[in-house]
C-alpha cells in the first residue's frame, strides 16, 4: 500500500533569505544569541550527533549532544550572532565509533537563520543531511494522490522552540511542473502517474518531500488487497488475537501457558472478560474489531478517491470483503456498526448483531450478484492464491451457509436458523477446500503454528476422550478437575483406544507412537508444563493432520474454509428439518472413512464413537457433532470453530462468554460505558454444557 502520511522534517534546505522586520528572541535565549532547530534523518545505526560550534568572538568550542531516536536527531541550539560561525558534526553509533563528519561555515545574524550541510560516511554508509535554522516545516496530506484529482497538501510552520507558528503561509512549489501542479493554496494535481518533489518554503526555510501519484485502477487494486489482508488479520492475528482464548476454551486444544488469555479465560470456574484497555489481554478482545473495521475503512478510502469502483472485479470483490469484514463482526460482538464503503464509521451507531449479520449477508448477496455479470480473476497478489469469479461466487454462498449457521448465541437461536437456506447455500459453496497459500514472509499463519505446534498446544481429553472405548475416558472426567491427569490413578498411561482412524493405534501410548492416526499422534515427549494451572490441561496427545506444513517450515496451503464443513452444515440442516435418512448419509461419508461404521436416520452407532461422559453411545446428532468438531478443527472462524459450534450447540462450559463486548477503547470514544460478559452468573455467559460435565 502507498504511503498516506508523510512528514517531512527539513528535508532539503532552497536557499533563500529570510528576514523579520522587529525580531523578538525565544524566552530564554541569551542575549546576542539565535535559538536554532537542528533536525538531520540518520542512519538506522546512528545513536549520538555532536555539533560543535567555533568562530570569531566564541572561547572555548560550543558542543551541543543530540541523541538520535528512531534514526532522527532532533533540538535546539543557542549560537553567538556574528559571521564565520564554523559548524562542525559528527556522528556515532551506540559502540562509539565516529561514522560521519562534516562542516560548514556561515553567518548567523537577528531574525531568520537557515544553515545546511552534509555528513560524508567513514565507513560506506549514505551520507546525512543535517539543517540548522529558525523555523521547521512538516509536511503531510491524507489520501492517496490520484491522478487526475485535486488533493489538498498541508505545513505546520514552528519555531526553534517547537511552538507552530500562528497564521503561517507557506510558498508551494512542485519540482517536476511537467507532471504535477499546484495552487498557492497548496492544492496539488497530478496529469500523469509518476513522482514529484513537494516543496514548501517559510521564512528562508524549506521542506521538500517526494510525493507519488498513481491511477485510479491501481490505488483501488491496492486497497482491495490490503484488504483482503486486514481480514486475514481478524482472522489468525497471531499475538494479539481472539482464537487462542476462544480455542482453549471450547476444548479444541490445550495449553498450560499464559499467552493471549489462554490461561485466565480457560479456568475453573471461568472468569468474564477484562474489558480495559490497559489489561494484559485487552489486544485479544480488541484486535479483530480493529482489523475488520481498517478493512472497511481501506474501501471507503478508495472510494473517496476513485468515485465508483472502476470495473467488475473491484466492485464484486469490495462487496465480498465488505460480507467478510461485517460477518466476523456480528460472529464475534454482541454490537457492531453497519458501515460500507462509503460511511465513517464515527457517524454510525451500534446495532445489534443480528442487524450486522444481516448487512453482512447483503453484502455477499450483491458479490454473488456481480459474479453472475462476468469472468474475472482476483490475482495471487491479492489473496495468496488467485480466485476466479466462479470461486469468488462459491465463497461467497460458502461464508453466507457458516455466517447463518454460526450467528447464534444459544441452542433456541441455532435451532431457529433458516436451515432451508443454510442448504442451498451450502450446496452453491465450494467444491474443494479453500486454502490461503503462506510462505511464511508476506503471507503468514502464526496461529495456526501456534494452536498446533507440540510445544505449546496439546488435543484435550474432554472431548476428544469421547472416541476411546476402553472406560478411561468416563474415569478420567469423572475426577474432580484437579485430580485430572494423563496418568490414572493406578499409575495407567490415559490412552484413547478407538477405532476411528484419525486416532493413533494401538494398545498403549508406547505402540502408538509408531502408529499416529491421520489427525492425531501420541507425541514423543509432550510438554507437560505449569502443574499449578491445572495437569486437566495435560493430553500425550497432539496434532498430526497439520504436522507436514509445519515442519515445511509453515509453508504451503492450509484450509480456511473446508468442502466438510459446509457438508456437515447440510448434514444438520436435513436433520433440524427432519431429513434424519439424508443427515445419516452425509455423516457417513467422513464417519466411514474414519474406519467407523455407518449410522442411519435412528442413530445406529455400533462402534459407540462418541461415548459420551456418562458411558452411553451418541445419538445421530452427537455423531453429527463429533464429525463436525473433528473435520474442521483449527480451520476458519479464528482458528477456533469450536466455540461458535459449542456455542449454538448449547456445549460451552458454564460462565464461558457467548460473545465478546464492544471494546472498551471504542465505547469511551463513543461516550459510552464499557461492559463486559462472561463469568458464572454473568451477562450473556453459558448457564452449563447439555453435556453436564462432573463438577461443573
Amino acid at each position: 500500500m502507498r504511503s498516506t502520511l508523510a512528514r517531512v522534517l527539513l528535508g532539503a534546505l532552497l536557499l533563500f533569505t529570510g528576514c523579520m522586520d522587529s525580531p523578538v528572541e525565544p524566552e530564554g535565549v541569551p542575549e546576542g544569541h539565535a535559538r536554532l532547530a537542528l533536525n538531520a534523518v540518520a542512519s538506522p545505526s546512528s545513536a549520538t550527533l555532536v555539533v560543535e560550534v567555533t568562530g570569531p568572538g566564541i572561547g572555548e568550542p560550543l558542543v551541543f549532544n543530540l541523541p538520535v531516536v528512531d534514526g532522527v536527531a532532533s533540538g535546539t541550539v543557542d549560537v553567538p550572532l556574528g559571521s564565520g560561525r564554523v559548524f562542525y558534526a559528527r556522528v556515532y553509533d551506540a559502540g562509539g565509533t565516529e561514522t560521519h563528519r562534516g562542516q560548514v561555515t556561515a553567518a548567523i545574524r537577528p531574525g531568520t537563520n537557515a544553515v545546511s550541510m552534509r555528513l560524508e560516511a567513514l565507513n560506506g554508509q549514505q551520507p546525512i543531511d543535517v539543517v540548522i535554522a529558525s523555523y521547521t516545516i512538516i509536511l503531510w496530506w491524507t489520501g492517496q494522490p490520484i491522478v487526475g484529482r485535486p488533493l489538498q497538501m498541508r505545513a505546520q510552520v514552528k519555531d526553534a522552540e517547537g511552538n507552530e507558528v500562528p497564521d503561517a503561509k507557506v510558498v508551494w512549489a512542485v519540482t517536476n511542473p511537467t507532471l504535477a501542479r499546484i495552487s498557492p493554496t497548496g492544492v496539488l494535481e497530478f496529469s500523469a502517474e509518476g513522482t514529484s518533489g513537494l516543496v514548501a518554503v517559510y521564512g528562508g526555510v524549506a521542506a521538500k518531500g517526494d510525493v507519488e501519484a498513481v491511477s485510479a485502477t491501481e490505488y483501488a487494486d491496492d486497497m482491495l488487497r490490503w484488504s483482503f489482508r486486514s481480514w486475514w488479520d481478524a482472522e489468525a492475528q497471531p499475538f494479539n488475537g481472539a482464537g487462542f482464548m476462544l480455542s482453549v476454551q471450547s476444548f479444541q486444544h490445550s495449553a498450560s501457558a499464559g499467552n493471549w488469555g489462554m490461561y485466565l479465560y480457560s479456568e475453573y470456574p471461568r472468569t468474564a472478560i477484562v474489558n480495559d484497555p490497559s489489561h494484559a489481554y485487552y489486544g485479544d478482545l480488541e484486535s479483530a474489531w480493529s482489523a475488520s473495521y481498517n478493512g472497511i475503512t481501506m474501501l471507503r478510502y478508495a472510494r473517496e478517491a476513485v468515485g465508483e469502483w472502476p470495473d467488475l472485479r473491484a466492485e464484486a470483490f469490495s462487496e465480498f470483503l465488505l460480507g467478510l469484514h461485517l460477518g466476523n463482526v456480528a460472529l464475534l460482538y454482541d454490537q457492531g456498526l453497519v458501515i460500507d464503503d462509503t460511511q465513517d464509521p464515527a457517524t454510525a451507531q451500534l446495532r445489534p448483531y443480528t442487524e450486522v449479520m444481516a448487512a453482512a449477508i447483503a453484502h455477499l448477496d450483491q458479490a454473488i450478484a456481480h459474479t453472475q455479470q462476468g469472468s474475472f480473476t482476483i490475482p495471487a497478489l491479492w489473496t495468496s492464491t488467485p480466485i476466479s469469479s466462479e470461486q469468488l461466487r462459491q465463497l461467497a454462498y460458502s461464508f453466507k451457509a457458516r455466517f447463518r449457521a454460526n450467528v447464534a448465541r444459544n441452542p433456541q437461536e441455532r435451532q431457529t436458523v433458516d436451515w432451508t437456506q443454510v442448504i442451498a447455500d451450502a450446496g452453491n459453496g465450494i467444491t474443494s477446500d479453500f486454502s490461503l497459500v503462506f510462505d511464511d514472509q508476506g503471507w503468514r499463519f502464526d496461529a495456526g503454528y501456534y494452536l498446533t505446534a507440540e510445544f505449546l498446544s496439546q488435543m484435550q481429553y474432554q472431548y476428544l476422550g469421547m472416541a476411546d472405548q476402553s472406560g478411561r475416558y468416563q474415569t478420567w472426567i469423572n475426577l474432580p478437575v484437579a485430580s485430572r491427569h494423563p496418568t490414572l490413578p493406578g499409575g495407567q498411561a490415559f490412552a484413547i483406544i478407538t477405532p476411528d482412524n484419525r486416532f493413533p493405534q494401538g494398545a498403549t501410548i508406547e505402540a502408538q507412537r509408531s502408529s499416529p492416526g491421520r489427525y492425531y499422534q501420541a507425541v514423543q515427549s509432550p510438554t507437560w508444563i505449569r502443574a499449578d494451572r491445572g495437569t486437566h490441561r495435560w493430553s500425550y496427545y497432539g496434532d498430526q493432520r497439520f504436522r507436514a506444513w509445519r515442519d515445511n517450515g509453515r509453508t504451503g496451503p492450509f484450509p480456511s474454509f473446508t468442502r466438510e464443513e459446509l457438508d456437515l452444515l447440510r448434514a444438520e440442516g436435513w436433520y433440524r428439518t427432519g431429513n434424519l435418512a439424508q443427515a445419516a448419509s452425509q455423516v457417513n461419508v467422513t464417519r466411514v472413512a474414519a474406519g467407523l461404521n455407518a449410522t442411519d436416520a435412528a442413530g445406529l452407532n455400533t462402534s459407540c464413537v462418541p461415548r459420551l461422559p456418562d458411558g452411553a453411545c451418541g445419538n445421530l446428532l452427537e455423531m453429527l457433532k463429533w464429525e463436525f468438531r473433528l473435520e474442521t478443527q483449527f480451520q476458519g472462524m479464528f482458528g477456533a470453530p469450536w466455540y461458535f459450534l459449542d456455542r449454538g450447540w448449547g456445549d460451552l462450559y458454564r460462565g464461558t462468554q457467548l460473545q465478546l463486548p464492544v471494546p472498551c477503547s471504542v465505547l469511551r470514544g463513543r461516550g459510552e460505558t464499557c461492559y463486559t460478559f462472561g463469568g458464572v452468573g454473568g451477562n450473556s455467559a453459558s448457564l452449563g454444557s447439555r453435556y453436564v460435565w462432573p463438577f461443573e
